[in-house]
């Protein structure tokens, strides 16, 4: 758990990125930039991210299945 002082305005990208140990993070009225929690359990999935990763198993699947694109509804 990380608790900041009021005086904390930003909180920068991938400053806390993969800690898988991060449960709690206080930092009052702080700007939190794109991916400062990126892979942690505060991590929220944009579904930009979710568009991401499904084309990337889509690639990967097709690179293992190739046959299996004919029946995938893209």
């Amino acid at each position: 758990e990380v608790t900041f002082t009021k005086n904390i305005k930003k909180i920068g990208s991938s400053a806390f990125a993969n800690n898988t140990n991060l449960k709690k993070c206080n930092y009052y009225d702080a700007i939190v930039e794109d991916n400062s929690f990126y892979d942690t359990p505060l991590y929220i999935k944009t579904d930009e991210d979710k568009e991401l990763e499904r084309e990337e198993w889509i690639y990967r699947l097709s690179w293992i299945f190739p046959w299996l694109l004919n029946f995938l509804i893209i």
